[in-house]
């Protein structure tokens, strides 16, 4: 299974979208003899971002989405935000209210549907199917999986600060990645 990682810019006229990929088959399905990986940081457009991930997802893969995909309330937030709110907020690791009030024309979800129909169906809630050849995609959010899967009390804000702050973080989060 080929994996896809998405941080989707939700305004893409202001900022960019970033893809990594690590293939481990190629688009027939086939078991590469060494795995591949690629990144692209700066997608300027949902058409970039989709032409990349049909070009390298093969006939299986998990595509994991750090943007909101399904937005159908008119306001607030949606119920997985305020769960997830509620259970991560303390760590400052919640999630941004995502609505039609604030993405009318919510393009990660646009995007979300036109992935859908080239084959990518939502990834199941409770276990995973075990046909060989399917495409997944799914909503995920980083800061928690920080909390988490590191161990942490606090997210590590690589985002914010200084030019040198931002690079110390970022090399203390790589860092904890690779123990």
């Amino acid at each position: 299974m080929n994996l896809l990682g998405l941080d989707l810019a939700w305004k893409p006229e202001r900022n960019p979208s970033a893809l990594a990929i690590w293939c481990t088959h190629d688009a027939a399905g086939t078991a590469l003899e060494q795995p591949r990986a690629w990144l692209y940081p700066a997608l300027r457009s949902s058409a970039e971002v989709q032409a990349c991930i049909l070009q390298h997802a093969g006939s299986s893969a998990l595509l994991a989405v750090d943007a909101p995909l399904i937005v159908r309330n008119p306001t607030g937030q949606r119920a997985c935000e305020a769960q997830l709110n509620a259970d991560f907020r303390r760590h400052h690791a919640g999630a941004h209210p995502s609505n039609l009030q604030l993405y009318p024309e919510a393009e990660t979800a646009r995007l979300a549907d036109a992935l859908r129909a080239g084959g990518f169906a939502w990834f199941p809630r409770q276990g995973v199917a075990t046909a060989p050849a399917q495409r997944w995609q799914a909503e995920v959010y980083p800061h928690p999986a920080q909390i988490t899967l590191l161990g942490r009390d606090r997210i590590l804000a690589y985002k914010r600060g200084s030019v040198a702050e931002r690079r110390a973080r970022l090399a203390e989060y790589q860092q904890l990645l690779h123990q």
